[in-house]
């Protein structure tokens, strides 16, 4: 017969049974349980805290090796608790006396994990399992929502906060037994009269001893599944249950359970709209207006804290997710002993998501045709935000818990917030805007991306322009303070197919790299005319452009053209720029377009045609606001 003081759980490199599993936690091990599903977690640190803690209190002295659990076990509890398969009417191992009367059904060892229909997460349906398996799911079972037959009890798929010294299921086991033994419910056990561990164990119970009032229950306590598990194959397990057992416990519609978030009176679980989110893991770990965070958080000794969440709807679940935050001693010092102070830095990290999140939205609005109100537009925001909202969630967070290990300073910590919810619209956006094809779009929608950032941290809009643009803008330069009356006059009347020996000697003054193809030669005989009729100077050439009414669809061609065609367009632009006497004009953002487009140097290209797009835009905005 197995039982569970038998080396059924796996941990890495050993075998232990309950009682050394005991040991290893109570002797400050850091270990895990490897078989143990993600989302088994937070109901096996759960039940393995409670059990210790209920051991302890009545024990003769404080157990501490194997031998000393095992011996206040069978002392307080008794060794029929420690079996994994026993008659249906008598109790096992978290397996309560079923109702010989009642109707009963096969269950495989999902239905006992989860008794939902439908599972919509990572965790696959299992019908039958190993005795360690069945184990899990025992444990898991407590935290089972109800479901058709199957009721589920106090605790019904909770998120949780589980801090720890090390990160580990055992670490996080110690901090949760500290909590218990910290904390007194107000309501659970009041009227108590417990003399032993065993009263603290609800699944020893009979399942038709309903009406139990929780004020006469002592706290901690532990439920269990109405269901026992049976004999599979050789070696495996799966499960039988009861149907429809009321609910055992009147009173208080939660454990009180010091890892859990509390909101309305009620365990906060990710069910109906509430779902894996910032928000949500901020509310849980830093507390909100209507949640109360965990009380261990307010019990110090750990330097990681895990948020785990257990997505659920009516009739299935929606997902598992957790985090792992580490965290500096400082840190620590403010979430366990400034919980105000952590609550208001989460409110503003919140807050700056949304700043950026409106400007996002403002922004890709720009790269879509039609009405703010259209279908399209809207649909469009939207995705875009929900990337946003993703791509926030760690960084702001961990900005939150460097700020808790800083003295407060409310201006500063409102600039950092900022900044690291910037940063991440930035990258956000370049991923967004390389969708949209139209090249005035996505200036316009990085002028209104760059207005709102300079409203919300100051930063400049100004993009460092590349070395090939500042290598162009030098050798424009020094060919501008050389010029003649009459070496303009020659350039200016010059014809492509037959440049003036000018020309040539102008072209020395160019690196060979620059001008040793016939690609990029040809960029600076549609280029160098234009010294001869405009005056060097800062303009950039977009808002050159705007000024002197040239067409947004030509520009469209400008920003768009590549090779042959490309050039063509800049000696257009020069032609147009020349004739209407446009002054004080920086030729080498145009000049190193075509440049860029000859050298095949795709990325510099992109930088310049962004920067001609804005600085053709923001003057266009102006003009049509005047």
């Amino acid at each position: 017969m197995t039982e569970v003081s038998q080396p059924v759980f796996s941990t890495p490199g050993r075998q232990l049974g309950l009682f050394e599993l005991f040991a290893a936690i109570q002797a400050g091990d850091s270990l895990e349980l490897t078989r143990l599903e993600p989302h088994q977690r937070g109901p096996a640190v759960n039940v393995l805290a409670v059990m210790m803690v209920a051991l302890r209190r009545y024990a003769v002295a404080p157990p501490q090796a194997a031998a000393d659990w095992e011996r206040e076990w069978l002392a307080q509890v008794g060794a029929d608790a420690l079996r994994l398969i026993a008659p249906e009417d008598d109790g096992g191992f978290f397996q309560p006396p079923l109702d010989p009367g009642k109707n009963r059904s096969a269950m495989t060892l999902s239905d006992i994990d989860f008794t939902f229909t439908k599972l919509e997460h990572a965790a696959k349906s299992v019908a039958e399992g190993t005795a360690e398996e069945a184990i899990f799911v025992l444990w898991s079972g407590l935290w089972g929502l109800s479901v058709a037959k199957w009721n589920g009890g106090t605790r019904q798929g909770p998120s949780v906060v589980l801090p720890s010294d090390d990160g580990t299921l055992a670490g996080e086991v110690r901090h949760l037994i500290a909590a218990y033994e910290e904390h007194t419910a107000s309501i659970i056990g009041a009227q108590a009269m417990a003399t032993r561990a065993a009263d603290h164990f609800l699944w020893l119970r009979p399942v038709s001893a309903g009406g139990i009032t929780v004020d006469t229950v002592p706290y901690p306590y532990l439920e269990a599944r109405p269901c026992h598990l049976v004999a599979a194959a050789p070696g495996g397990y799966a499960g039988v249950g009861e149907h429809s057992v009321c609910s055992r416990l009147a009173g208080k519609g939660h454990g009180d359970d010091p890892q859990v978030p509390i909101v309305d009176g009620k365990p906060y679980r990710l069910w109906g709209g509430r779902v894996w989110s910032m928000r949500t893991r901020h509310a849980m770990l830093f507390g909100a207006n209507d949640v109360i965070r965990p009380r261990s958080m307010r019990v110090p000794g750990y330097r990681v804290v895990r948020v785990c969440g257990l997505g659920v709807d009516q009739g299935k679940t929606r997902g598992y997710w957790e985090v792992l935050h580490p965290l500096t001693q400082r840190a620590v010092f403010s979430l366990s002993l400034q919980p105000q102070r952590a609550a208001d830095l989460s409110q503003r990290a919140l807050d700056s998501a949304d700043q950026v999140d409106g400007a996002l939205r403002w922004a890709v609005g720009a790269l879509i045709e039609g009405s703010a109100q259209s279908a399209a537009v809207k649909a469009s925001k939207a995705r875009a935000a929900h990337g946003l909202a993703n791509a926030l969630t760690e960084p702001l967070t961990s900005t939150v818990l460097v700020l808790l290990a800083e003295p407060p300073d409310p201006a500063a910590e409102q600039l950092a917030l900022l900044k690291a919810a910037v940063a991440v619209l930035r990258a956000v956006w370049a991923q967004i805007e390389t969708g949209c094809p139209d090249p005035l779009r996505r200036a316009a929608g990085a002028n209104r991306l760059g207005a709102r950032i300079h409203q919300l941290t100051g930063e400049s809009t100004m993009t460092e322009l590349p070395d090939l643009s500042k290598q162009v803008h030098a050798i424009l330069q020094a060919i501008a303070e050389h010029r003649t009356p009459n070496d303009r006059a020659r350039l200016r009347t010059m014809l492509a197919t037959e440049p003036p020996m000018l020309y040539w000697m102008l072209l020395g003054q160019v690196p060979p790299r620059l001008m040793d193809r016939p690609e990029t030669e040809a960029v600076w005989r549609a280029v160098l005319p234009a010294l001869g009729a405009l005056r060097s100077g800062a303009m950039p050439i977009g808002k050159a452009l705007a000024q002197t009414a040239y067409s947004e669809m030509r520009v469209r061609q400008l920003l768009t053209a590549t090779g042959e065609t490309l050039v063509g367009q800049v000696a257009e632009v020069v032609r147009w720029l020349a004739a209407h006497e446009a002054k004080a004009l920086d030729l080498s953002t145009l000049a190193a377009l075509a440049l860029a487009d000859a050298l095949d140097e795709e990325q510099v290209r992109a930088m310049l045609r962004q920067d001609i797009a804005m600085s053709w835009g923001r003057a266009q905005s102006r003009a049509e606001a005047a």
